[in-house]
């Protein structure tokens, strides 16, 4: 979990937007010695109602939760106490400690992962097998978060109970000296922010995306929205899969998720800056309900950077914040191609439906965004060139990919599968054959 406090500079952004076409005054006809550079101030708007925004509110991408899911997502029996009664204690685990739950016991080895509200440790389970204990530092709180935080665990630790090899898998859970833990499947490769330096190939990449859109396939499917993809929650499998992780912060489609202050801004707001689209960084509109756009966003800035190894699509909000939501609220974004010219053209356009400033520009499911990229995948492999060509039909190596692809005629485009032709009566076979030959005759 992480959070960020940030200044609320949107609304000059949309006032330097209606200024645009006014033009500047004529300039002085004396010379003028060139004023000193002075360090841009970014104002804090107290009072300044919000500009009308004219764009389309995005269109509802799900029904209303099952009142049964959402029932279980709150009130499903876990080891870990709904209610904080007792002033939780400072723990720091050790090599060798236990950690106790109805269902087993559990033997921390060493911290393999810190946030913002906890950290993660490699144990073993009673077993010997190897586990990850994710412990929240309930202590280092403030009182008045306790009660939002412990809800918060407990919902990350039934969404990790979904059925799915895309979603880290979450065995148990409990409480120690008042801190609630959660144990989940150990994944030994790593995260994604690990090896967000390595150049991948292109059916490397295709393989990366699949996985973690099939991940938020499932989530969505339940009506849950991430909110905070990035590479430290994409963790590796032994197998070298990617599995969504770090569902602190997700919630409903239907549910807003922020306190509205007097003002009509949000008072908080949940989630990594650099991965936060334009209107959940607009204090006017990140009070609003979610949606699967959220995510989708989030998906094309994590994709972009494990593109380019470790480059921004809008820059580090760190390095320059004033420069940094300018360029994201007018979608100006670098290019893949100023890193990589070794890529289809086709990943610029699914990163561009990806984070685009606006909601409805955007992909509305992940399974779009899946479909094209496996596309690619299946385009890719259609154009090899075969070794056996005829005028009039391209034969493809039965070795290779048993598909007979016809590329002129009436049926121009069609591709059969020979594995299944061949499964089928043998006259059916020589039918198909018989129609190839006719065709090939006729042309010479």
């Amino acid at each position: 979990m992480s959070q960020h406090i940030i200044l609320d500079i949107t609304e000059q952004f949309k006032a330097e937007k209606k200024q645009a076409n006014i033009p500047p005054p004529p300039a002085p006809k004396i010379e003028q010695p060139e004023p000193e550079q002075k360090k841009i101030k970014i104002p804090r708007l107290k009072d300044t109602p919000p500009a009308e925004d004219k764009t389309p509110p995005p269109p509802t991408e799900n029904p209303l939760p099952d009142p049964q899911v959402k029932k279980q997502w709150k009130e499903e029996s876990l080891p870990i106490d709904s209610k904080v009664i007792a002033l939780p204690q400072k723990v720091i685990p050790t090599e060798g400690q236990m950690f106790f739950s109805p269902n087993g016991n559990y033997q921390v080895q060493k911290m393999i992962g810190k946030g913002g509200f906890g950290s993660v440790y490699l144990a073993s389970n009673p077993h010997g097998q190897p586990i990850a204990l994710k412990l929240l530092h309930l202590w280092e709180q403030d009182l008045s978060m306790h009660q939002d935080l412990v809800s918060r665990f407990k919902r990350e630790y039934v969404t990790g109970k979904l059925d799915s090899p895309y979603i880290v898998q979450h065995l148990d859970g409990g409480m120690y000296k008042g801190n609630p833990f959660i144990i989940m499947q150990y994944c030994e490769g790593g995260s994604l922010r690990k090896s967000i330096k390595k150049l991948r190939s292109h059916d490397e990449l295709i393989h990366l995306a699949s996985d973690i859109l099939k991940g938020l396939i499932v989530l969505h499917e339940h009506h849950i929205i991430h909110r905070d993809l990035k590479p430290e929650n994409i963790l590796f499998d032994h197998a070298g899969n990617a599995i969504l992780s770090d569902f602190g912060i997700a919630g409903f489609t239907d549910s807003r998720n922020t306190v509205v202050g007097t003002d009509g801004k949000v008072k908080m707001r949940w989630g990594t800056i650099e991965y936060m689209p334009p209107e959940q960084l607009d204090p006017y509109q990140s009070y609003q309900m979610l949606g699967t756009t959220t995510d989708i966003f989030g998906f094309g800035v994590l994709l972009y950077e494990a593109i380019t190894q470790g480059n921004m699509p809008y820059g580090r909000e760190k390095d320059d914040q004033y420069n940094f939501i300018k360029r994201l609220m007018n979608g100006d974004w670098t290019p893949i191609s100023q890193y990589r010219t070794d890529l289809p053209e086709a990943w610029t356009y699914i990163i561009k439906r990806c984070i685009h400033p606006k909601p409805a520009e955007r992909y509305k499911e992940a399974a779009d965004i899946l479909t094209d990229i496996l596309a690619m995948s299946t385009q890719a492999e259609a154009e090899e060139e075969s070794e056996y060509e005829y005028q009039g039909t391209q034969l493809f190596s039965i070795n290779r990919c048993s598909r007979l692809s016809i590329i002129d005629g009436s049926d121009t485009g069609k591709i059969f599968d020979l594995d299944q032709l061949a499964q089928q009566k043998i006259s059916t076979c020589l039918h198909w054959v018989g129609i190839i030959l006719l065709n090939r005759a006729s042309t010479t």
